[in-house]
């Protein structure tokens, strides 16, 4: 994550961009980065987006899934209007 944050314009490679586990969802592994740009007036949201998409991008290339829980439904009455 954090070479590919490098590939971004934006991000600056000093102070390098740094990853960390944050922790265990019930059914995730909560990863941060944090990564210094070159200017934030030119906004945050867009710069976020593009370290995002990129790092999906870069995870699908390499074969790393994100799976996502599955709830399944059962209605076992339903009850009509009349």
């Amino acid at each position: 994550m954090e070479e590919v944050a490098l590939g971004v314009p934006r991000v600056q490679a000093r102070p390098a961009p740094e990853t960390c586990l944050k922790g265990f969802g019930s059914n995730s592994v909560d990863l941060g980065l944090r990564a210094w740009i070159i200017d934030p007036e030119q906004g945050l949201v867009n710069v976020k987006s593009a370290i995002l998409v990129t790092i999906w991008e870069a995870f699908h290339e390499h074969g790393i899934e994100i799976l996502f829980s599955q709830h399944d439904l059962h209605i076992k009455e339903f009850p009509l209007k009349a």
